[in-house]
């Protein structure tokens, strides 16, 4: 069975078609009546829609603002409503943002917290050399438990702890003098975690001392570049012992850390607080 490509009517027994004996003005008719229908048909698909979409946003207004059902679009209240839910959206958007902002802003910094606070009680540590400072090698070694033990040390041995500071600063630099010693500066070039006999050893160091509870413990290879007051540089290695402290993050252990050599007085000095 076969239709007329022009008409659409089924074709007869020879394959004509009526149109086809129509004058070229009749068949031009023919042709615009199909598409005037077809345009019309498009029409009331799209008035459909957009009936179907309106209805269903005055669903919505009803439901936000019950009072302002009724009132037509161009409404002052019901334009200000429309501007007032806009900016709470937006409102929204600008939030949701913000906290993905601020959430890879904290993860990577707890990232670099995480994998770079070993290195502290070294910085620390050379800054109490540079500075002749005392103070931020007791950064370097205590928390707030043994760091107060220390205190009453030096309280019990009849010094003041400024004294006690001052009598470490004035180490520290005899230190620096005896070596010829103008800046330190220290780099790490590798560590190991310390596990089993080694990492009981500083547990209970810890732990007898001051009673506190080690979490971890590094063993961390830094080469300390020595500038010399003449201007030449010496570079020495050492093995230093990082503890991870469950109060108090991560320390230096100069009772757990052994020297190879002599060259370290300049570390001694600092750490001198027993």
């Amino acid at each position: 069975m076969a239709y007329c490509t022009k008409c659409g009517m089924e074709l007869d027994a020879n394959g004509n078609c009526f149109c086809t004996q129509l004058n070229p003005l009749e068949e031009e008719k023919i042709l615009a009546d199909k598409e005037d229908k077809r345009k019309e048909k498009e029409k009331e698909k799209a008035e459909k829609k957009a009936r179907k979409k309106a209805e269903k946003a005055a669903r919505r207004k009803k439901q936000e603002n019950p009072e302002l059902a009724d009132l037509p679009a161009d409404d002052p209240e019901v334009i200000l409503a429309k501007h007032n839910d806009l900016r709470k959206k937006m409102n929204k958007i600008v939030a949701v943002v913000v906290v993905c902002v601020l959430a890879v802003l904290l993860i990577c910094l707890g990232f670099g917290a995480l994998t770079g606070a070993y290195k502290k009680p070294v910085k620390n540590i050379v800054k109490a050399i540079n500075k002749e400072d005392a103070s931020y090698a007791v950064e370097a070694m205590f928390n707030d438990v043994s760091e107060g033990v220390m205190r009453n040390r030096a309280s019990e041995s009849g010094l003041s702890w400024d004294v006690y500071l001052d009598i470490t600063n004035g180490f520290i630099k005899k230190a620096k003098k005896d070596d010829k010693i103008k800046k330190v500066k220290a780099e790490i070039v590798a560590k190991q975690k310390l596990a089993g006999s080694n990492l009981k050893k500083v547990e209970d160091f810890y732990e007898d001392k001051y009673g506190i509870e080690v979490k971890k413990a590094y063993e961390v290879e830094v080469n300390f570049t020595l500038k010399k007051k003449n201007g030449n540089e010496e570079t020495v290695t050492a093995w230093l012992c990082i503890a991870k402290l469950k109060d108090g993050g991560w320390k230096y252990c100069p009772e757990c850390t052994e020297f190879e050599s002599e060259d370290f007085g300049f570390i001694e000095a600092a750490a001198r607080f027993k």
